[in-house]
């Protein structure tokens, strides 16, 4: 199975704070990995970098066999929404969109067309159990349903890799295990790679590695 995310020695400082100290992972088509640890270990520094929002100082970033590390922002921007797809702790939907304009949002963005991105919203968000929803605004929505069509909004424009930073942390517990359900059901039916920043051990459990990261290195 080949590697979908190397990086190699990855540093980052912020003035005198050393907050990533020479970190390495690497991440297979298709594996579920989550990384754990305490607050300002690094782990959203981390995620952010793997996916181009932020650069490092020092290491190398192999995405799908890109050198995401030599790209200039413009290279990068274009980059982040063909190959990558992010599932924050709150949704950051657009409240006048409802819930299918929101998860056209990158197709639109990558000029796909649009009947293409409709019809491939409408499937996605039928999977996540959404069909009855489509012209649904966010604040029609439950908090759990708000975060499925954020992940529906992250696979739109099928990307290499999910990367999720607390993903249920705003969510109470049956909600929480009911994305579970629906993160697990991604992985099953897609073969959909995703790195996932979680302080919810059931989270962790079912991911097939768990990683932690203690003093900006794992």
């Amino acid at each position: 199975m080949s590697a979908i995310i190397q990086s190699s020695n990855i540093h980052k400082t912020y003035g005198n704070l050393n907050v990533l100290n020479g970190v390495n992972l690497t991440v297979k088509k298709g594996e579920m990995v989550s990384i754990v640890g305490k607050s300002g270990a690094g782990k959203s520094t981390f995620l952010h970098i793997l996916g181009t929002l932020d650069l490092p100082d020092a290491g190398e970033l192999i995405i799908s066999g890109h050198r995401t590390t030599k790209m200039n922002p413009k290279e990068l921007a274009k980059f982040r929404n063909k190959h990558i797809g992010f599932v924050f702790q709150f949704h950051h939907l657009l409240p006048e969109f409802t819930a299918l304009e929101n998860v056209c949002i990158p197709g639109w963005i990558k000029k796909t067309p649009e009947a293409q991105v409709t019809k491939r919203a409408k499937e996605i968000l039928d999977f996540l159990e959404l069909s009855d929803r489509l012209d649904h605004k966010p604040t029609q929505l439950s908090g759990g349903e708000q975060q499925r069509v954020a992940i529906a909004r992250a696979v739109i424009n099928n990307p290499s890799i999910i990367l999720a930073d607390e993903p249920t942390g705003n969510l109470d517990t049956t909600t929480s295990k009911e994305l579970h359900r629906f993160l697990l059901k991604l992985k099953k039916e897609f073969n959909q790679t995703m790195v996932i920043v979680t302080h919810s051990h059931e989270l962790a459990a079912i991911c097939d590695r768990k990683i932690e990261m203690i003093d900006g290195h794992f």
